[in-house]
């Protein structure tokens, strides 16, 4: 996939220079799970939509029903494995139907209700000599044509042919049943130095969703930013979205340049 041609075709209203975006893959450990809000602040939230994806389907739907997975010197039970599925699946504000989520302290719940990983990351895993498929790493939703998950955005909003919409709300945050399900003790270091950390996100629009759903995406802009910044949020992220708010405000009305 030639992902200049997917910037050319989708590009973010008066998107800022790269060193000035806050990318997935530049958000610290401490925006993980369990710090993004479960519902939304009252009031409408201003949207631009401002091009389509060019090839950005849904791969594959991945479910798990749980299996035993020794942490350390624990054994427990995980969902992380999942498994793709050729049926329609529902989506809701709690994840998808037939998806278990055994540890609910740290997973799941509406601001991580799908976690969704990218084929380009994959290919990347692969080159490194991992043996990939889709669901290796935990995730509901495998995308084809996204390019790498460090260069999505907090609430980018991803549309499905079918009418479901996702926000991107956190980064995964490895954890060590990640290295127990790879078999690897270090594993999880690998992954967060990779830097290819896949997206969680909350349902805004439940239904259902299948292999091969085209996706549209809606790009951040800044009633989004303004938004997100009234939520708490770690130090360098609001830095960060506070210099991408500010920026885009200078250009003019909507952000767009005047």
């Amino acid at each position: 996939m030639n992902m200049n041609l997917i910037r050319t075709r989708i590009e973010w209203a008066a998107k800022p220079a790269r060193s000035e975006r806050t990318r997935l893959g530049e958000l610290p450990r401490r925006v993980a799970a369990g710090r993004v809000p479960d519902v939304e602040p009252a009031g409408a939230v201003k949207f631009r939509i401002v091009g389509e994806t060019d090839g950005i389907r849904i791969r594959s739907v991945n479910v798990g029903q749980g299996l035993p997975v020794t942490v350390g010197a624990r054994a427990v039970r995980s969902g992380i494995d999942k498994r793709p599925t050729l049926q329609p699946v529902g989506i809701g504000p709690h994840g998808l139907d037939g998806d278990r989520v055994l540890n609910t302290r740290h997973h799941g719940g509406p601001g991580q209700a799908a976690y969704l990983y990218t084929g380009d990351d994959y290919d990347w895993w692969a080159a490194q000599g991992v043996a990939v498929r889709d669901g290796l790493f935990g995730e509901n939703l495998t995308l084809t044509g996204a390019g790498s998950s460090a260069d999505w955005r907090v609430g980018d909003r991803l549309t499905t042919s079918g009418g479901v919409t996702l926000e991107v709300t956190a980064p995964r945050i490895p954890c060590a049943t990640l290295s127990a399900h790879m078999g690897d003790p270090a594993f999880a270091r690998r992954f967060a130095q990779a830097a290819r950390p896949g997206l969680y996100a909350r349902v805004l629009t439940p239904g259902t969703v299948q292999a091969g759903d085209p996706v549209t995406v809606t790009r951040a802009a800044p009633d989004d930013l303004r938004r997100l910044l009234a939520h708490p949020l770690a130090e360098r992220s609001r830095t960060d979205l506070l210099k991408r708010l500010a920026k885009l405000e200078a250009r003019g009305p909507e952000g767009t340049r005047p």
